[in-house]
């Protein structure tokens, strides 16, 4: 339950429900020769083209490159899950070993892909756009955080409309996203502990240290002062616990904070 909750705050509304659309692929060819097994023993590998995402619209978005290569018999084979991948800014998007591209904040990534010694680079476009007059901030242990983009996602879980709302700072300062989970049916206060599936999380930049709140971790509330068919206003308190498997340490402090979103 805990881990439901925590990742639906720290990747569900930050990126306004899920995964951006896939656009045409981006595609090029490298020139030199090497072998290759394929349908002939005696087929040379051509070349090498990249298709999949070129845009992503959303941190925490994702999107799938696909390799194929091209032998000298005229036959081609998917080798997505033999090539390599490079991001070469982690910062804007990183990308995983089996070539999936998650998007971090605005900017351009070059993905260089290897196959057998041959190797293409695609451009990547994080472009995150977010509801105008969107705010949310507070202060995190006495330092202040305003998230320069913020985005909302409304689900309904078990029955019960839901919010997340997430705001990234754009590396701007200690932390990446600070997100919260809170029904929006009617205007309320909302604890961290069960059964409220009101939650939080917060995350630092190197994605590796995160700190929660919900479902038995943490404490503090969450309070909906005001919600109709598409707006949301209110504040919140929290402390947030260390994530367990990742490198976060002691308790974060979260206070003076205030949401006011559009939907």
């Amino acid at each position: 339950m805990k881990m439901r909750w925590l990742l639906f705050v720290l990747v569900g509304f930050a990126i306004s429900c899920g995964s951006s659309p896939t656009n045409p692929s981006n595609s090029s060819t490298s020139s030199s020769s090497t072998s290759s097994s394929s349908s002939s023993s005696s087929a040379t590998l051509s070349s090498i083209t990249v298709g999949g995402v070129s845009t992503l619209t959303g941190t925490g978005s994702t999107g799938q490159l696909t390799v194929t290569a091209h032998f000298s018999d005229g036959t081609t084979q998917d080798v997505t899950s033999s090539a390599t991948f490079q991001s070469s800014n982690g910062s804007v998007a990183t990308v995983s070993s089996s070539g999936l591209v998650t998007g971090v904040t605005n900017g351009t990534s070059t993905i260089t892909v290897t196959y057998q010694g041959k190797s293409v680079t695609v451009s990547v476009t994080i472009s995150i756009s977010t509801v105008s007059g969107n705010v949310l901030t507070a202060t995190i242990d006495g330092v202040a955080f305003t998230g320069q983009a913020v985005t909302v996602a409304q689900s309904m879980v078990n029955g019960t409309t839901f919010l997340g709302i997430g705001g990234t700072n754009g590396f701007t300062g200690n932390y990446i996203l600070l997100a919260i989970g809170v029904p929006a049916a009617a205007p309320g206060t909302y604890g961290m502990a069960l059964p409220s599936p009101a939650n939080a999380g917060l995350q630092i930049p190197n994605a590796t240290s995160l700190w929660h709140a919900g479902a038995g971790a943490g404490s503090g509330t969450i309070t909906v002062t005001s919600v109709t068919a598409n707006t949301a206003a209110g504040t919140f308190s929290l402390t947030l616990d260390p994530l367990t498997g990742t490198k976060a340490t002691g308790q974060k402090s979260v206070t003076n904070g205030v949401f006011n979103v559009k939907f």
